[in-house]
């Protein structure tokens, strides 16, 4: 895995404590506490935040003088702080940032938590090459292996004094390491071996005269001191949980992990403390201390450089480092998909486009440079609207050297979202809006795209149809449409003076005639549009539809009725209408309709008269016309105008 901390920034937090020599001490005569590895622990998120599995880790380089970090493994380090060593199936040493390495040891098997002795001559470690695990050393160079026969079933974690002449590390007396761990010591030749207390994990104080080592006997793990001839055992901090000590190379710090939480292996913070057990700060999440020695001056060199790309594919140039007090010597690349080396280099990428430079100068400085090289997705997008419905279409858009991963949408109506790149959006009201395209490539590298848009609403279409009955008549106005909204209200103009609001209405006129009906429809935005129709009214037609007679005698005289039936077009009955007759006598009379369209005339005469006529003279309704030659008679005792009455 691969970690690229931005330039200058400290990762997960990590504090600049205590990064000055002490006052009066020349920065460049003496070790400084400015740089120390570790494993740091990272944010879990997405789909490893539902995993029981360990967390992300990375061992980073942290200088504390500048707070940057930059990715390191290391096991131990020389005196000078050029070399690293690491352990795990041979030992390997390596240049600070090459990763080519020298095999010491060529033969595989278990190498554990090798240290390089203070001279610079020795290395010591523990390793199971010869069956069980046991203590060696052998010179700088992986000649003259030395098995130190201490008799002991297992040890780890050699620790040198500062004379290089002696070593302290963990001894187990049992098979399998089921005895309490003990803090043994013995001479570099395997003579003067002791057991100097319980405790494992010892580190030796570069003054020689003390031993920071891990112990459960005050319960819990906590931090102790001890001579190194087994006497004054003492405390750190009375009651804190932790392990993993490790001197500062000048001897005024120490660092080591904080148990944040018993019962979670990794809950676990990497923290300063000075020799006195003050506590300095933490570095965050993390354990495995390992400081880097040496005597740097405080002057870094400046890790510069430019890049140009085809596609996948970058040109690096870093020539353009500097060193004020000296010269850069090495410079490494690390990118996510690849490592390189020298000032320029070309790489073509897999996958994300990290870049990290990091430059070293003759004195063993170094400083970071990193960049996303990724190129950025060019966008573009075409407009096409109708009224105040838009369509964008974005699909011309690209990615130089990858592909877009998604696009917002701003349409400048405070209305966005992700959106695909080729979409369409109803604005609410016309005028001219700003959109903006923002899309991110595969590796999180964004573009912005902005262009406006006049937005014009198209006005509704007006249109109805009538029909009519008689004077009444029907309008339906729902064939009206808008393209680009709703229309809002409907006005009539009904040609005789009214008017009248609504989707759909009726109107009755007073008379027939011809008018000239008016529709005007208005949309959301205030648009309109009309339409006009010449409309007939035609009144409906009426006629006598039957005349029945009958006679009553009385007395001397007798009474004659005529009973008539009004009908329209339809045959139907009429009510309300006035029929008015005249007899043959010259006598006049009237009557009106009932509901069921009949109305009765009678007179009464002498019995010497033997018959009368009754003509129907006029038929009058609102609205309606009165057709006398479609008068009828059904039964066929009249013409349906007259009628003879006989006694």
């Amino acid at each position: 895995m691969r970690f690229f901390p931005r330039a200058g920034l400290t990762l997960l937090g990590a504090l600049c404590l205590d990064a000055h020599p002490p006052a009066g001490t020349p920065s460049n005569a003496a070790p400084t506490n400015d740089e120390i590895g570790y494993v740091a622990l990272l944010p879990c998120t997405g789909a490893c935040e539902a995993s029981s599995s360990a967390p992300r880790t990375a061992n980073i380089l942290l200088d504390r003088q500048t707070g940057q970090t930059i990715p390191m493994t290391a096991d131990a380090w020389s005196p000078d702080g050029m070399k690293r060593l690491m352990g795990g199936v041979d030992i390997l040493v390596l240049p600070v940032l090459d990763n080519t390495s020298v095999n010491l040891t060529n033969h595989p098997a278990h190498y554990w938590t090798p240290a390089w002795s203070p001279d610079g001559s020795l290395i010591a470690f523990a390793s199971d090459r010869d069956g069980s695990r046991s203590l060696y050393t052998m010179k700088a160079d992986g000649s003259d292996l030395l098995r130190l026969d201490t008799g002991i079933a297992a040890v780890s974690q050699p620790t040198w004094a500062p004379d290089s002449t002696r070593l302290a590390f963990t001894c187990n007396f049992e098979p399998q390491n089921v005895s309490p761990s003990e803090i043994c010591v013995t001479n570099v030749d395997g003579s003067g071996f002791a057991r100097l207390t319980e405790g494992r994990d010892p580190d030796w104080s570069p003054d020689g005269t003390r031993i920071v080592f891990t112990t459960e006997r005050y319960g819990g793990s906590q931090l102790a001191f001890v001579n190194p001839d087994g006497s004054d055992v003492t405390r750190v901090v009375p009651g804190w949980q932790a392990y993993g000590a490790r001197w500062a190379p000048d001897g005024t710090q120490i660092a080591f992990v904080s148990i944040l939480d018993p019962d979670d292996f990794w809950s676990t913070s990497l923290d300063i403390m000075s020799v006195d057990g003050t506590f300095l700060g933490s570095l965050g999440a993390g354990f495995s201390p390992v400081w880097r020695p040496g005597r740097r001056p405080t002057l870094r060199p400046v890790a510069s450089f430019t890049f140009s790309c085809s596609g996948f594919t970058c040109t690096f140039d870093a020539s353009g480092s500097s060193d004020s007090d000296g010269s850069v010597i090495t410079y490494a690349w690390q990118f996510w998909d690849g490592d390189a080396s020298g000032a320029q280099v070309t790489h073509t990428f897999t996958a994300t486009h990290g870049t990290l430079l990091i430059v070293m100068d003759n004195d063993g400085s170094w400083n970071a440079s990193s960049v996303n090289v990724d190129q950025a997705p060019i966008l573009s997008f075409t407009t096409s609207c109708t009224g105040l419905s838009c369509t964008f279409d974005a699909s011309a858009s690209f990615d130089p050297d990858g592909s877009i991963a998604w696009f917002i949408w701003r349409f400048g109506d405070s209305i966005d979202g992700v959106r695909p790149a080729r979409t369409t959006h109803a604005y609410s009201a016309p005028g001219t809006y700003t959109v903006t395209l923002t899309a991110s490539d595969q590796d999180g590298v964004t573009s912005v795209f902005s262009q406006t848009v006049a937005v014009v609403n198209v006005p509704p279409v007006a249109s109805f149809v009538s029909t009519c009955d008689g004077l009444t008549c029907t309008f339906n106005a729902s064939s009206s449409i808008d393209v680009d909204g709703t229309i809002a209200s409907y006005a009539w103009n009904f040609g005789d003076t009214t008017v009248g609001t609504g989707v759909s209405l009726s109107h009755a006129y007073t008379k027939g005639g011809t008018y000239r009906v008016a529709l005007r429809v208005t949309d959301g935005s205030g648009a309109t549009g009309s339409q006009e129709q010449v409309l007939t009214v035609v009144p409906a037609d009426m006629h006598i539809g039957d005349l029945d007679r009958q006679t009553t005698n009385q007395g001397n005289a007798w009474i004659a009725t005529v009973s008539i039936s009004v009908h329209d077009t339809g045959h139907n009955v009429i009510g309300n209408v006035v029929v008015t007759g005249s007899w043959t006598d010259g006598s006049a009379t009237s009557c009106i309709t009932n509901a069921l369209g009949q109305c009765t005339a009678s007179i009464r005469l002498a019995r010497k008269a033997t018959s009368i006529s009754f003509q129907v003279q006029s038929v009058l309704a609102a609205g309606l016309t009165y057709k006398p030659a479609s008068n009828h008679d059904p039964d066929g005792d009249s013409n349906g105008t007259s009628i003879t009455v006989t006694r």
